[in-house]
Protein backbone atom coordinates (compact mmCIF):
# COMPACT_ATOMS: atom_id res chain seq x y z
CA UNK A 1 0.00 0.00 0.00
CA UNK A 2 2.49 2.65 0.38
CA UNK A 3 6.00 2.75 -1.36
CA UNK A 4 8.85 1.95 1.21
CA UNK A 5 11.84 1.92 -1.07
CA UNK A 6 14.01 5.32 -0.46
CA UNK A 7 14.42 5.47 -4.66
CA UNK A 8 11.15 6.28 -4.90
CA UNK A 9 10.77 9.33 -2.75
CA UNK A 10 13.63 10.84 -5.04
CA UNK A 11 11.54 10.09 -8.69
CA UNK A 12 9.52 11.73 -10.70
CA UNK A 13 7.28 10.31 -13.20
CA UNK A 14 7.94 11.13 -16.86
CA UNK A 15 4.45 11.49 -18.29
CA UNK A 16 5.44 11.20 -21.92
CA UNK A 17 6.32 7.63 -20.99
CA UNK A 18 4.80 6.40 -18.11
CA UNK A 19 8.55 5.98 -16.21
CA UNK A 20 10.59 6.88 -13.56
CA UNK A 21 12.99 9.22 -13.45
CA UNK A 22 15.41 10.96 -11.12
CA UNK A 23 13.76 13.78 -9.86
CA UNK A 24 14.87 17.26 -10.59
CA UNK A 25 17.51 19.38 -8.02
CA UNK A 26 15.88 22.67 -8.58
CA UNK A 27 12.02 23.25 -8.65
CA UNK A 28 10.86 26.18 -10.84
CA UNK A 29 7.97 28.24 -9.83
CA UNK A 30 5.91 30.15 -12.23
CA UNK A 31 6.47 33.82 -12.03
CA UNK A 32 3.33 36.43 -11.08
CA UNK A 33 1.74 37.52 -13.68
CA UNK A 34 -1.82 39.89 -13.32
CA UNK A 35 -4.55 38.82 -13.91
CA UNK A 36 -5.74 39.20 -18.04
CA UNK A 37 -7.54 42.23 -19.03
CA UNK A 38 -11.43 41.77 -19.33
CA UNK A 39 -12.73 41.96 -22.85
CA UNK A 40 -15.43 43.24 -24.25
CA UNK A 41 -17.44 39.68 -23.72
CA UNK A 42 -16.80 38.36 -20.02
CA UNK A 43 -14.86 35.33 -19.29
CA UNK A 44 -17.34 33.81 -17.61
CA UNK A 45 -20.84 32.68 -17.36
CA UNK A 46 -22.68 35.87 -17.78
CA UNK A 47 -26.22 36.79 -15.95
CA UNK A 48 -29.29 37.55 -17.29
CA UNK A 49 -28.74 40.82 -18.02
CA UNK A 50 -25.40 40.00 -19.65
CA UNK A 51 -27.18 37.85 -22.03
CA UNK A 52 -29.02 40.72 -23.29
CA UNK A 53 -25.88 43.14 -23.53
CA UNK A 54 -24.16 40.84 -25.16
CA UNK A 55 -26.18 41.60 -28.41
CA UNK A 56 -25.42 45.30 -27.91
CA UNK A 57 -22.08 44.72 -27.63
CA UNK A 58 -21.43 42.83 -30.11
CA UNK A 59 -22.94 45.17 -32.44
CA UNK A 60 -20.66 48.03 -31.62
CA UNK A 61 -17.56 45.43 -32.03
CA UNK A 62 -18.23 44.47 -35.15
CA UNK A 63 -20.62 46.75 -37.07
CA UNK A 64 -20.04 45.30 -40.34
CA UNK A 65 -20.61 41.96 -39.74
CA UNK A 66 -23.25 42.19 -37.24
CA UNK A 67 -25.56 44.84 -39.25
CA UNK A 68 -23.61 44.67 -42.75
CA UNK A 69 -24.23 41.14 -42.78
CA UNK A 70 -28.11 41.34 -42.33
CA UNK A 71 -28.61 43.86 -44.49
CA UNK A 72 -27.03 42.34 -47.27
CA UNK A 73 -29.23 39.04 -46.14
CA UNK A 74 -32.58 40.65 -45.44
CA UNK A 75 -32.02 43.27 -48.64
CA UNK A 76 -31.78 39.58 -51.01
CA UNK A 77 -34.73 38.64 -49.14
CA UNK A 78 -36.90 40.86 -49.36
CA UNK A 79 -35.96 41.40 -53.58
CA UNK A 80 -36.75 37.74 -53.72
CA UNK A 81 -40.49 37.89 -51.84
CA UNK A 82 -41.13 41.22 -54.13
CA UNK A 83 -40.27 39.25 -57.11
CA UNK A 84 -42.25 35.98 -56.13
CA UNK A 85 -45.63 38.17 -55.15
CA UNK A 86 -45.44 40.23 -58.01
CA UNK A 87 -45.29 37.48 -60.39
CA UNK A 88 -48.60 35.80 -58.30
CA UNK A 89 -50.21 39.08 -58.99
CA UNK A 90 -49.71 39.08 -62.40
CA UNK A 91 -50.18 35.05 -63.29
CA UNK A 92 -53.59 35.40 -61.31
CA UNK A 93 -54.54 39.23 -62.21
CA UNK A 94 -57.73 38.15 -63.40
CA UNK A 95 -59.11 36.48 -60.61
CA UNK A 96 -57.93 38.66 -58.00
CA UNK A 97 -60.07 40.87 -60.20
CA UNK A 98 -63.13 39.07 -59.82
CA UNK A 99 -62.21 38.63 -55.74
CA UNK A 100 -61.84 42.37 -55.00
CA UNK A 101 -65.57 42.30 -56.61
CA UNK A 102 -67.15 40.97 -53.74
CA UNK A 103 -66.45 42.27 -50.32
CA UNK A 104 -66.63 38.80 -48.43
CA UNK A 105 -63.70 37.54 -51.08
CA UNK A 106 -61.76 40.42 -50.36
CA UNK A 107 -62.11 40.38 -46.48
CA UNK A 108 -61.21 36.69 -46.65
CA UNK A 109 -57.74 37.71 -49.02
CA UNK A 110 -56.90 40.41 -46.76
CA UNK A 111 -56.95 37.87 -44.14
CA UNK A 112 -54.41 35.04 -46.14
CA UNK A 113 -52.51 37.75 -47.07
CA UNK A 114 -51.79 38.62 -43.38
CA UNK A 115 -51.23 35.86 -42.18
CA UNK A 116 -48.65 35.23 -45.02
CA UNK A 117 -46.97 38.06 -44.33
CA UNK A 118 -46.54 36.74 -40.64
CA UNK A 119 -45.74 33.45 -41.40
CA UNK A 120 -42.64 35.07 -43.87
CA UNK A 121 -41.79 37.28 -41.38
CA UNK A 122 -41.76 34.07 -38.92
CA UNK A 123 -39.36 32.29 -41.35
CA UNK A 124 -36.98 34.92 -41.91
CA UNK A 125 -35.69 34.32 -38.26
CA UNK A 126 -33.82 31.51 -39.80
CA UNK A 127 -31.40 33.54 -41.09
CA UNK A 128 -30.48 34.57 -37.56
CA UNK A 129 -28.65 30.95 -37.61
CA UNK A 130 -26.42 32.09 -40.65
CA UNK A 131 -25.67 35.63 -39.14
CA UNK A 132 -25.32 34.27 -35.21
CA UNK A 133 -23.09 31.47 -37.34
CA UNK A 134 -20.97 34.49 -39.21
CA UNK A 135 -20.83 36.52 -35.95
CA UNK A 136 -19.36 33.97 -33.89
CA UNK A 137 -15.47 34.24 -35.57
CA UNK A 138 -15.62 38.00 -34.51
CA UNK A 139 -17.39 37.29 -30.84
CA UNK A 140 -14.81 34.78 -29.73
CA UNK A 141 -12.32 37.62 -30.79
CA UNK A 142 -14.47 40.02 -28.06
CA UNK A 143 -13.21 38.17 -25.14
CA UNK A 144 -9.49 39.18 -25.42
CA UNK A 145 -9.76 42.28 -27.31
CA UNK A 146 -10.52 45.32 -23.84
CA UNK A 147 -13.46 47.59 -24.47
CA UNK A 148 -13.06 50.17 -26.57
CA UNK A 149 -9.88 48.43 -28.33
CA UNK A 150 -9.88 46.99 -31.65
CA UNK A 151 -8.37 43.19 -32.77
CA UNK A 152 -6.09 43.33 -35.09
CA UNK A 153 -3.66 41.27 -36.29
CA UNK A 154 0.43 41.82 -36.55
CA UNK A 155 0.69 44.49 -39.28
CA UNK A 156 -2.32 46.42 -37.66
CA UNK A 157 -4.95 45.32 -39.51
CA UNK A 158 -8.56 45.27 -38.18
CA UNK A 159 -9.68 41.33 -37.85
CA UNK A 160 -13.13 41.96 -37.68
CA UNK A 161 -14.49 43.55 -40.62
CA UNK A 162 -16.68 41.44 -43.08
CA UNK A 163 -14.30 40.71 -45.62
CA UNK A 164 -11.80 38.92 -43.00
CA UNK A 165 -14.41 36.91 -41.53
CA UNK A 166 -16.05 35.69 -44.51
CA UNK A 167 -12.31 34.46 -45.32
CA UNK A 168 -11.73 32.77 -41.92
CA UNK A 169 -15.20 31.40 -42.66
CA UNK A 170 -13.55 28.84 -45.47
CA UNK A 171 -14.78 25.28 -45.87
CA UNK A 172 -17.76 26.32 -43.68
CA UNK A 173 -19.38 28.75 -45.75
CA UNK A 174 -21.68 25.99 -47.79
CA UNK A 175 -22.76 24.03 -44.33
CA UNK A 176 -23.76 27.32 -43.11
CA UNK A 177 -25.85 27.94 -45.54
CA UNK A 178 -27.27 24.45 -46.00
CA UNK A 179 -27.94 24.25 -42.76
CA UNK A 180 -29.80 27.79 -42.45
CA UNK A 181 -32.18 26.41 -45.98
CA UNK A 182 -32.53 23.00 -44.16
CA UNK A 183 -34.12 24.85 -41.73
CA UNK A 184 -35.86 27.20 -43.22
CA UNK A 185 -37.42 24.60 -45.23
CA UNK A 186 -38.18 22.67 -41.90
CA UNK A 187 -40.20 25.18 -40.40
CA UNK A 188 -42.03 25.54 -44.12
CA UNK A 189 -42.87 21.85 -44.22
CA UNK A 190 -44.64 22.04 -40.91
CA UNK A 191 -46.29 24.80 -41.31
CA UNK A 192 -47.81 23.01 -44.84
CA UNK A 193 -48.37 20.27 -42.76
CA UNK A 194 -50.64 21.46 -39.46
CA UNK A 195 -52.57 23.81 -41.88
CA UNK A 196 -53.26 21.23 -44.87
CA UNK A 197 -55.91 19.69 -42.98
CA UNK A 198 -57.79 22.46 -42.26
CA UNK A 199 -57.74 23.75 -46.00
CA UNK A 200 -58.42 20.69 -47.36
CA UNK A 201 -61.75 20.76 -44.89
CA UNK A 202 -62.61 24.23 -45.85
CA UNK A 203 -61.97 23.82 -49.71
CA UNK A 204 -63.51 20.70 -50.53
CA UNK A 205 -66.12 20.10 -48.02
CA UNK A 206 -69.25 21.97 -46.88
CA UNK A 207 -67.67 22.47 -43.33
CA UNK A 208 -66.15 25.71 -43.53
CA UNK A 209 -66.54 26.90 -39.85
CA UNK A 210 -64.49 23.50 -38.69
CA UNK A 211 -61.95 23.86 -41.70
CA UNK A 212 -61.17 27.55 -40.20
CA UNK A 213 -60.93 26.14 -36.77
CA UNK A 214 -58.65 23.21 -37.63
CA UNK A 215 -56.54 26.14 -39.79
CA UNK A 216 -56.58 28.50 -37.18
CA UNK A 217 -55.45 25.80 -34.36
CA UNK A 218 -52.49 24.60 -36.88
CA UNK A 219 -51.41 27.82 -37.21
CA UNK A 220 -51.12 28.08 -33.52
CA UNK A 221 -49.79 24.89 -32.95
CA UNK A 222 -46.91 25.76 -36.15
CA UNK A 223 -46.43 28.87 -33.73
CA UNK A 224 -45.41 26.98 -30.73
CA UNK A 225 -43.54 24.60 -33.15
CA UNK A 226 -41.46 27.27 -34.61
CA UNK A 227 -40.53 28.60 -30.83
CA UNK A 228 -39.86 25.28 -29.84
CA UNK A 229 -37.46 24.24 -32.43
CA UNK A 230 -35.54 27.76 -33.10
CA UNK A 231 -34.16 27.56 -29.47
CA UNK A 232 -33.23 23.74 -29.84
CA UNK A 233 -31.53 24.86 -33.09
CA UNK A 234 -30.30 27.93 -32.04
CA UNK A 235 -26.85 26.78 -31.48
CA UNK A 236 -26.68 25.33 -34.85
CA UNK A 237 -24.87 28.28 -36.54
CA UNK A 238 -22.07 28.89 -34.24
CA UNK A 239 -21.09 25.06 -34.15
CA UNK A 240 -20.56 24.99 -37.45
CA UNK A 241 -18.23 28.14 -37.45
CA UNK A 242 -16.70 28.03 -34.52
CA UNK A 243 -16.19 24.37 -34.13
CA UNK A 244 -15.85 23.42 -37.39
CA UNK A 245 -18.75 20.56 -37.34
CA UNK A 246 -21.00 19.00 -40.11
CA UNK A 247 -24.37 20.16 -40.35
CA UNK A 248 -25.49 16.76 -38.69
CA UNK A 249 -23.10 17.24 -36.02
CA UNK A 250 -23.95 20.78 -35.60
CA UNK A 251 -27.63 19.78 -34.82
CA UNK A 252 -26.66 17.38 -32.38
CA UNK A 253 -24.88 19.69 -30.25
CA UNK A 254 -26.87 22.48 -30.26
CA UNK A 255 -29.51 20.15 -29.08
CA UNK A 256 -27.21 19.10 -26.52
CA UNK A 257 -26.47 22.18 -25.18
CA UNK A 258 -30.33 23.85 -25.21
CA UNK A 259 -31.20 20.81 -23.05
CA UNK A 260 -30.02 22.20 -20.11
CA UNK A 261 -31.46 25.28 -19.14
CA UNK A 262 -34.03 25.05 -21.81
CA UNK A 263 -36.33 28.05 -20.33
CA UNK A 264 -33.71 30.37 -19.23
CA UNK A 265 -32.53 30.33 -22.66
CA UNK A 266 -36.45 30.54 -24.14
CA UNK A 267 -37.04 33.69 -22.17
CA UNK A 268 -33.81 35.38 -23.06
CA UNK A 269 -34.36 35.12 -26.90
CA UNK A 270 -38.26 35.50 -26.83
CA UNK A 271 -37.57 38.89 -24.44
CA UNK A 272 -34.79 40.31 -26.34
CA UNK A 273 -36.76 40.16 -29.26
CA UNK A 274 -39.60 41.67 -27.66
CA UNK A 275 -37.77 44.34 -26.33
CA UNK A 276 -35.58 45.03 -29.28
CA UNK A 277 -38.19 45.56 -31.85
CA UNK A 278 -40.26 47.79 -29.50
CA UNK A 279 -37.05 50.08 -29.21
CA UNK A 280 -36.82 49.77 -33.29
CA UNK A 281 -40.57 50.63 -33.58
CA UNK A 282 -39.88 53.87 -31.17
CA UNK A 283 -37.21 55.11 -33.19
CA UNK A 284 -38.87 54.32 -36.37
CA UNK A 285 -42.12 55.54 -35.91
CA UNK A 286 -41.29 58.98 -34.45
CA UNK A 287 -39.10 59.51 -37.97
CA UNK A 288 -41.96 58.60 -39.88
CA UNK A 289 -44.83 61.17 -38.60
CA UNK A 290 -41.89 63.99 -38.34
CA UNK A 291 -41.91 62.98 -41.69
CA UNK A 292 -45.58 62.95 -42.51
CA UNK A 293 -46.50 66.46 -40.66
CA UNK A 294 -43.80 68.39 -42.67
CA UNK A 295 -45.53 67.30 -45.58
CA UNK A 296 -49.16 68.25 -44.63
CA UNK A 297 -47.76 71.49 -43.34
CA UNK A 298 -45.67 72.29 -46.53
CA UNK A 299 -48.87 71.28 -48.65
CA UNK A 300 -51.04 73.51 -46.68
CA UNK A 301 -48.68 76.61 -46.39
CA UNK A 302 -46.89 77.14 -49.05
CA UNK A 303 -47.90 75.05 -52.49
CA UNK A 304 -51.29 76.15 -54.09
CA UNK A 305 -54.59 74.32 -54.39
CA UNK A 306 -53.40 73.35 -58.23
CA UNK A 307 -50.18 71.59 -57.27
CA UNK A 308 -51.86 69.98 -54.10
CA UNK A 309 -53.08 66.62 -55.55
CA UNK A 310 -49.91 66.31 -57.41
CA UNK A 311 -47.83 67.05 -54.42
CA UNK A 312 -50.06 64.79 -52.13
CA UNK A 313 -48.85 61.67 -54.80
CA UNK A 314 -45.11 62.37 -54.36
CA UNK A 315 -45.54 62.26 -50.68
CA UNK A 316 -47.06 59.10 -50.20
CA UNK A 317 -44.88 57.91 -52.93
CA UNK A 318 -41.59 59.24 -50.85
CA UNK A 319 -43.22 57.87 -47.30
CA UNK A 320 -43.74 54.72 -48.99
CA UNK A 321 -40.26 54.42 -49.96
CA UNK A 322 -38.94 56.19 -46.92
CA UNK A 323 -41.12 53.76 -44.22
CA UNK A 324 -39.82 50.76 -46.20
CA UNK A 325 -35.94 52.07 -46.27
CA UNK A 326 -36.16 52.49 -42.68
CA UNK A 327 -37.99 49.29 -41.87
CA UNK A 328 -35.31 47.13 -43.57
CA UNK A 329 -32.54 49.07 -41.75
CA UNK A 330 -34.92 48.53 -38.10
CA UNK A 331 -34.80 45.05 -39.07
CA UNK A 332 -31.55 44.82 -39.91
CA UNK A 333 -30.34 45.70 -36.52
CA UNK A 334 -33.11 43.60 -35.04
CA UNK A 335 -31.30 40.80 -36.66
CA UNK A 336 -28.03 41.57 -36.00
CA UNK A 337 -29.34 42.14 -32.49
CA UNK A 338 -30.34 38.89 -32.27
CA UNK A 339 -27.78 36.99 -33.49
CA UNK A 340 -25.45 38.63 -31.00
CA UNK A 341 -27.68 37.29 -27.93
CA UNK A 342 -27.77 33.83 -29.90
CA UNK A 343 -23.66 33.82 -30.16
CA UNK A 344 -23.37 34.98 -26.39
CA UNK A 345 -25.68 32.69 -25.31
CA UNK A 346 -23.47 29.55 -26.67
CA UNK A 347 -20.41 30.95 -25.81
CA UNK A 348 -22.48 31.22 -21.71
CA UNK A 349 -23.79 27.65 -22.28
CA UNK A 350 -20.38 26.02 -23.43
CA UNK A 351 -18.90 27.64 -19.93
CA UNK A 352 -21.41 26.65 -17.82
CA UNK A 353 -21.49 22.65 -19.00
CA UNK A 354 -17.90 22.71 -20.44
CA UNK A 355 -15.73 25.05 -18.63
CA UNK A 356 -14.77 26.90 -21.57
CA UNK A 357 -14.08 29.82 -19.48
CA UNK A 358 -10.93 27.91 -17.92
CA UNK A 359 -9.56 27.74 -21.92
CA UNK A 360 -10.33 31.10 -22.47
CA UNK A 361 -8.87 32.42 -19.90
CA UNK A 362 -5.51 30.10 -20.27
CA UNK A 363 -5.63 31.40 -23.53
CA UNK A 364 -6.07 35.41 -22.37
CA UNK A 365 -2.75 34.49 -20.10
CA UNK A 366 -0.81 33.33 -22.90
CA UNK A 367 -1.41 36.42 -24.84
CA UNK A 368 -0.47 38.62 -22.25
CA UNK A 369 2.81 36.26 -21.71
CA UNK A 370 3.37 36.90 -25.47
CA UNK A 371 2.67 40.81 -25.46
Amino acid sequence: MFVTDRAAWDAQTDWTTGRWQPRSQTRTRPAWQPAPKPGVLSKRPMRFAESLDAGFRLLRFSPGVSVGTAMIVLTLFLLAVSAAVAGLIWLSFGYLVGVFASSDAAGGLSFLMQFAASAVSLLSLCFLHFLSGLLSIPARQAFFTPPGGRAVDARGQKTTTLRRTWGMLAGQRLRLIAATALLGGAHFAALALLLAPGVVIAVFTSQAVIGFLLTGLGALGWVVFTVFFMVRTAFVGCAIAVERMTIRQAFARSWQLTRRRFWATTGTLLLSYYLSSQVISIIVSPLLLIFFIAAIVISLTILDSGSAETFGAVVIATLTILGLALTSAATAVLYAYQSGVITGLYFDRRMRFEGYDLLLLREAEELDRST
